[in-house]
């Protein structure tokens, strides 16, 4: 397969820079938690365990200008932002559902 350029960046193959733009250690939770519906940042910060403030804002920023999340802010006072999928972030549902699926089964099956 050849190699192909995509943002200054030489890929190997697709999967490779499919890994590059949604893997890291937060990413993919954060679009599992916003798929079904928008969600605060602090819904977000309570719903993953184990996410710092610092992390959880450069995550959900990066996400943003990688077009997968919008972030709609409403102008009121307190702030109220929230953060929803984008055509193309709702493009991985089935992908995120394939691997909510995987892990029940993997789990499952590692336990017997």
């Amino acid at each position: 397969m050849a190699t192909f350029l995509y943002q200054d960046r030489t890929f190997e193959c697709p999967v490779q820079l499919s890994m590059n733009v949604i893997m890291g250690k937060w990413k993919v939770l954060v679009l599992w938690h916003v798929l079904r519906r928008p969600r605060r940042y602090g819904e977000l910060k309570r719903s993953i365990q184990g996410i710092s403030h610092k992390v959880l804002a450069e995550t959900l920023k990066s996400l943003e200008e990688d077009g997968f999340l919008l972030r709609i802010d409403f102008h009121e006072n307190p702030p109220h932002v929230e953060y929803q999928l984008t055509d193309q972030g709702r493009e991985l549902e089935p992908i995120l559902l394939a691997l909510q699926q995987w892990g029940m089964r993997y789990k499952t099956e590692s336990l017997t």
